[in-house]
């Protein structure tokens, strides 16, 4: 049976008038094994490591929370968050897509 890999961008950061990688650059790249992104705030993360507690247990409404909402739990992540455009909702709509 072949297994296709599905990616999830790490840390990603979009900067303003930045030269880098764009999203939609990740999108076109990865085409369908993409499946969403997670946003870089190495603060909240880092402070849920210390601590030993989960990331949403710090702040419920954390960036990184809801980016791991929209891949792990999408349909949660509608109700819970607005509708984004970004790398991060990309994901989102390809999880969607596999699952009907």
């Amino acid at each position: 049976r072949e297994v296709k890999p599905n990616v999830i961008v790490n840390r990603f950061e979009q900067k303003m008038f930045d030269n880098g990688i764009k999203q939609a650059d990740v999108q076109d790249i990865l085409g369908e094994h993409f499946v969403g992104g997670i946003s870089n705030n190495y603060r909240l993360v880092r402070e849920a490591v210390d601590r030993g507690v989960p990331l949403h247990d710090i702040d419920p409404n954390a960036n990184v929370v809801n980016d791991l909402k929209k891949i792990i739990l999408p349909e949660e992540a509608v109700t819970t968050t607005a509708k984004s455009k970004s790398l991060f909702g990309l994901g989102k709509g390809l999880l969607k897509r596999k699952a009907g």
